[in-house]
């Protein structure tokens, strides 16, 4: 069934407000691979004016078909991006104490791109420009993670967390929702 829908979806790249470069074919470190089409990259971030509160901050969201790394715009048209992990040592309350346990945090990008050009980018927070395109320049701006969010073919709208740019945000707890991969049509 998982690969009859996969093949629909390949079949499928000019359905009704599909994004312009495709399908997005979402695979999990349990193996469950999601198809999305249309699909934008999301990234969460919150912005206060200088002197003021953080914790009194509004999430926002900006949703772009562009995949930034710090000021670099990268182009994943055709390719396909793996997600690199580093195991951490975190506390965590388990059963009523607290606990070191392992959390997988996302600290790289591969892409191979669609001229087989392979490349690695450091997982690290989009330029301020990028989120607040014109902002105003008083404000902080915190990025706090990057998502892949788009539409299955059932017409259901899904998120998947990519990448964290904050202590504060975890991705991937389990491997049902750990993105290891995503291919882009």
């Amino acid at each position: 069934m998982r690969r009859a829908l996969l093949a629909l979806a390949l079949l499928l790249p000019g359905v009704a407000g599909a994004q312009p470069g495709g399908s997005a074919i979402v695979t999990l470190a349990d193996g469950t691979t999601v198809p999305l089409s249309p699909w934008t990259f999301s990234y969460e971030y919150v912005a206060y004016p200088r002197g003021s509160s953080p914790a009194l901050a509004p999430f926002s969201r900006r949703e772009v078909p562009t995949l930034w790394a710090g000021k670099r715009a990268i182009d994943t048209a055709g390719g396909a991006l793996e997600i690199g992990y580093e195991a951490l040592e975190r506390e965590r309350e388990v059963d009523g104490e607290t606990k070191k346990v392992k959390v997988l945090v996302a600290r790289e990008l591969r892409l191979l791109a669609a001229d087989g050009k392979r490349s690695v980018f450091k997982v690290e927070p989009p330029g301020r420009e990028a989120l607040l395109a014109g902002g105003a320049k008083d404000l902080v701006v915190v990025p706090r993670s990057l998502d892949l969010q788009g539409q299955t073919l059932t017409g259901t709208r899904s998120s998947y967390c990519l990448a964290s740019y904050t202590s504060l945000v975890e991705c991937g707890g389990d491997t049902a929702h750990q993105v290891t991969r995503v291919e882009f049509r």
